[in-house]
């Protein structure tokens, strides 16, 4: 308005002089206000820096971007013994709830919208094509940006070498707060899709929720089982990292084929079971969800025996 009417005036004075004199009096305080802005401009940007150049060190240690904000803030109580395994799940807990928690939120979010959205986009919810990118979503996208366990303790592993406690009770310890909260998120999932499914696919799936505390035992045992073997960074290097690529891929397809094999036994011991007590299905959901709970819980002293022959020494290095 105040350059309109500088533009627009009919007289010298009062009209320009006094438009005029707003328009100086703006632009000087608009001058003041980034002069004062610029002093502290200086200091802020350091600071930034800094703050930046420490979080992707941590990142370099092991851990995802999405979860390596900050490290440090107020605890809430001690945690339950537990036989050892109390302590190391609290810490993941801390660590899920001070750089893990705007992910948590996001894949909550998701969670709740997945079968609004599936819906409104056309897509059947019971088609492969639907189930696949499900699948990628829990198996690959979830625990690549959810990394509380041993993938994003690299740089500390060295202080859980010095515990005197057994080594499979420390990765039981770590895989406690992941598998919980991504079987949380994941009935957060399922909830969200059972009012668009029929009667029969409804109770299906209803019964399938019995099955994600081993599935997700198995699929964060092999994660960090792998992690121990090889341990690697969870981030590229550069903006085209072959190497990175190739690695990540390799470990999906691996990882997929162990968890469709062991789905596939645990199948196949339940039908056996319901054969043998006469076409009984709740003996196939029972033996088939001993069958997978049985193969998620191998991978714990299987970590186990990959975290006591972890080097540190050369891993750091």
């Amino acid at each position: 308005v105040v350059f309109a009417e500088i533009f627009l005036a009919q007289k010298v004075f009062p009209d320009l002089v006094a438009w005029a004199v707003a328009g100086i009096t703006i632009n000087a305080t608009l001058l003041l206000v980034i002069i004062a802005l610029d002093s502290r401009t200086s200091d802020r940007s350091l600071s930034e820096s800094r703050r930046h150049s420490n979080r992707w060190l941590r990142v370099k240690r092991g851990g995802s971007i999405w979860a390596s904000d900050k490290t440090t803030d107020h605890s809430v109580r001690r945690s339950l013994v537990l036989g050892g395994l109390g302590p190391i799940a609290w810490r993941q807990a801390i660590n899920a709830k001070r750089n893990s928690d705007r992910v948590i939120l996001v894949f909550l979010a998701i969670a709740i919208s997945t079968g609004p959205l599936v819906t409104s986009a056309g897509m059947q919810l019971t088609s492969s094509g639907t189930l696949g990118i499900l699948y990628f979503l829990i198996a690959f996208v979830i625990p690549r940006t959810l990394v509380c366990d041993f993938r994003g303790e690299l740089a500390r592993i060295e202080h859980y070498k010095a515990l005197p406690i057994a080594p499979w009770r420390i990765c039981a310890g770590q895989l406690m707060v992941p598998v919980l909260l991504s079987s949380a998120i994941q009935l957060v999932m399922i909830a969200s899709t059972l009012p668009f499914l029929d009667f029969t696919s409804a109770v299906i799936l209803m019964a399938l929720t019995a099955y994600i505390l081993p599935f997700n035992l198995l699929l964060y045992g092999l994660e960090n089982l792998v992690f121990l073997f090889f341990p690697t960074k969870l981030v590229p290097v550069g903006r085209v990292d072959f190497d990175f690529l190739g690695r990540t891929l390799v470990d999906f397809m691996l990882k997929t084929i162990i968890i469709f094999t062991a789905i596939g036994v645990a199948r196949v011991a339940g039908l056996m079971a319901q054969q043998a007590t006469g076409e009984l299905w709740f003996s196939f959901g029972l033996t088939s969800w001993l069958a997978l709970t049985v193969i998620g819980l191998s991978t714990v002293p299987l970590a186990g025996y990959a975290f006591r022959r972890f080097k540190v020494s050369e891993t750091i290095a």
